[in-house]
């Protein structure tokens, strides 16, 4: 049951994040919630608290990818629910051309609705690559 609510709704909020509106991603987040990103790269770290998550989403915004998600599982009561997504990120130019793509799986703590952890773990050299060409432009 709970799937079935989650899925779309998970769906719906990459798909608003993808158009810009961060606000309904950035609801789902607890206010002392941690937001992983590993690496070696500006992206990376541990952010606490839903303003600095914010902060994180606002400087990754202007990237404009968007995600497909692929793979979705549930475990656990909604006070203590684990939830794993795997997608892929693109980053398309004008002309629809895929300048990045790059996958990665998301794993969130989810209590009664809202994120309390959340870590976002993707292929660390595609990114480094990426953002080496972001510079040189």
């Amino acid at each position: 049951m709970i799937s079935r609510i989650m899925r779309p709704a998970a769906r719906h909020l990459f798909a608003e994040q993808a158009r810009g509106n961060l606000a309904p991603m950035l609801r789902r987040f607890s206010r002392r919630a941690v937001f992983v990103f590993p690496g070696r790269i500006s992206f990376s770290g541990e952010y606490h608290g839903r303003e600095a998550i914010a902060e994180w989403f606002e400087l990754f915004e202007p990237l404009h990818l968007t995600f497909a998600l692929h793979d979705m599982a549930l475990s656990g009561p909604p006070w203590k629910m684990n939830l794993f997504i795997r997608f892929t990120a693109r980053q398309l130019a004008d002309d629809g051309t895929v300048t990045h793509e790059n996958s990665g799986v998301i794993h969130d703590r989810v209590r009664w609705g809202k994120i309390v952890y959340h870590e976002c773990t993707e292929d660390t050299q595609r990114l480094s690559e990426f953002e080496a060409l972001r510079a040189a432009s």
